[in-house]
């Protein structure tokens, strides 16, 4: 009786880590969170860099048709750029001066604990910056509880944190 108990919680045990091996994405995580970075690092020019988990990531971009780009792995599809920048730009919104803006790709590169992706945009001659609108979507279709959170750091060191909980949300920094 001992010995069939025991054997009947390692199949338990055993079943479980299978199942979980074997889904297309990983268990689901308690916090539904990204964040992004807008600088200025010179006149005219407007850097965003996006911290996304990269289990959370891969699900979106499924989910909206663009399949799973093997991101950060040696089975990287040739188009894994493209296919980020198709999805951030229907997910983030940047406006200059009421002007919407679409940064050109510099890299990505994986976050320290490899869990996560880092995305790297860049804008250039943006002429001088009075007000910055941003719309932050990403991962919305996923988790009703996502937040988003952009840090903007913009010309003469003025700096905020834009926060977005709710569908449609804009919010705006004037310089």
């Amino acid at each position: 009786m001992k010995n069939k108990a025991i054997c009947l919680a390692f199949l338990l045990v055993f079943s479980v880590v299978w199942l979980g091996a074997s889904l297309p994405f990983p268990a689901a995580h308690d916090i539904h969170l990204s964040k992004c970075q807008i600088t200025f690092p010179v006149e005219n020019t407007l850097d965003l860099k996006c911290h996304i988990w990269l289990d959370d990531l891969t699900a979106a971009l499924v989910l909206n048709g663009l399949g799973d780009p093997k991101l950060l792995t040696p089975g990287e599809a040739p188009d894994a750029n493209t296919i980020l920048m198709k999805y951030l730009f229907s997910k983030i919104k940047i406006r200059v001066n009421g002007q919407l803006i679409q940064p050109a790709w510099v890299d990505k590169k994986a976050s320290e604990d490899g869990l996560a992706v880092w995305i790297h945009l860049q804008a250039q001659n943006l002429g001088k910056v009075k007000t910055v609108s941003v719309t932050n979507e990403l991962l919305r279709e996923l988790y009703r509880d996502q937040q988003n959170i952009v840090h903007l750091k913009g010309p003469g060191s003025r700096q905020g944190y834009l926060i977005f909980e709710k569908p449609g949300q804009q919010e705006s920094i004037n310089f």
